[in-house]
């Protein structure tokens, strides 16, 4: 009995909530009027909500109330497909926090709900950049950040980030440069290597190195390839190598094994030797095996030997038995 009233109080709950979203859907109105209709209906502070396009095809299987499909009276299907971008507005009509979120995401408004459906992405970047340009809130001004990173595949997007990178803190920065890999075009590689001869920040710098690694590029990846053979920073080759091992590129065993026995810094040979244990074992074993019989440093030697036994490949034992004799 207990449940059951429990369940009932919940399922009412839930349903009053529902009842609290009002829809400004109306596809004759410009976003801008929407917002500003959103804004006029208020009576205190509420929360305003639209979406855009989804550019892939992640989904959330779980069907729970108080989630935004079931909030906004959406079908669902129809909602899997949309980005959510949820506003917190203050009794004074300002923007005081933002979230992204998908169909399945929990949300519990505290105040009204104003939706306004499906946004074309150029007036939903123009409304994130002006909300960025307008706050000096750090958490918000991060938020937003990412949310402009959300939309992909756009020159606005790619200049906002790049002009973030610029001109703002080690924080900022670091998102931006991030959401440019994610972003994945051909425009952002250049972004990212000015980013490396411009911005002096270390940690700026190597989360560079992975919004390199993020992008589907062959460019992208001749250019970690140059950064792991020539980045002047120590930091910065390891990095480069690191990713490459993840990354796993036909060619990448070659300069691993080029930097286990050529590097002038042992320890980017020992972390060359690490990032070949990372490969496939058809690729990782040979070079490793090798390493290990022929490195003129036995620290190094030792460093492969370790990382042959890691493997669960059958094959570790008999190199491992072969290495002693």
């Amino acid at each position: 009995m207990k449940t059951r009233i429990l369940s009932i109080l919940f399922f009412v709950y839930s349903f009053c909530t529902a009842q609290n979203a009002i829809s400004i859907n109306d596809a004759h109105l410009s976003f801008s009027e929407r917002w500003q209709q959103a804004l006029s209906q208020m009576d205190g502070a509420g929360t305003i909500i639209y979406a855009i396009e989804k550019s892939n095809s992640q989904h959330h299987s779980s069907a729970e109330k108080l989630t935004i499909f079931n909030l906004l009276d959406l079908e669902e299907g129809q909602a899997k497909q949309y980005t959510f971008f949820v506003f917190k507005i203050d009794k004074q009509g300002e923007l005081f926090k933002m979230t992204i979120a998908d169909s399945h995401s929990r949300i519990e408004p505290e105040n009204t709900v104003y939706w306004l459906g499906k946004v074309d992405m150029a007036p939903s970047l123009d409304h994130l950049i002006s909300n960025f340009n307008k706050t000096k809130d750090k958490e918000l001004r991060k938020d937003l950040v990412t949310a402009v990173g959300v939309h992909p595949g756009s020159k606005q997007s790619l200049e906002f980030l790049a002009g973030i990178i610029e001109k703002y803190p080690d924080s900022l920065a670091k998102e931006a440069v991030f959401w440019v890999g994610v972003q994945n075009m051909p425009e952002g590689v250049d972004v990212l290597l000015n980013t490396l001869n411009t911005n002096y920040s270390q940690d700026v710098k190597e989360k560079v190195v992975f919004a390199l690694h993020l992008m589907d590029s062959d460019r992208a990846t001749q250019e970690l390839i140059l950064l792991a053979r020539k980045a002047p920073e120590k930091s910065i080759r390891k990095k480069a190598l690191f990713w490459l091992g993840v990354q796993a590129t036909e060619n990448v065993g070659d300069l691993l094994e080029e930097t286990a026995f050529q590097d002038p810094e042992t320890e980017l040979q020992k972390h060359a030797v690490f990032a070949l244990s990372q490969l496939d074992p058809d690729r990782a074993l040979p070079r490793l095996q090798k390493i290990a019989r022929e490195h003129p440093n036995i620290s190094i030697r030792k460093k492969a030997i370790f990382w042959i036994g890691q493997s669960d490949d059958d094959r570790a034992v008999d190199i491992i038995t072969s290495l002693l004799k």
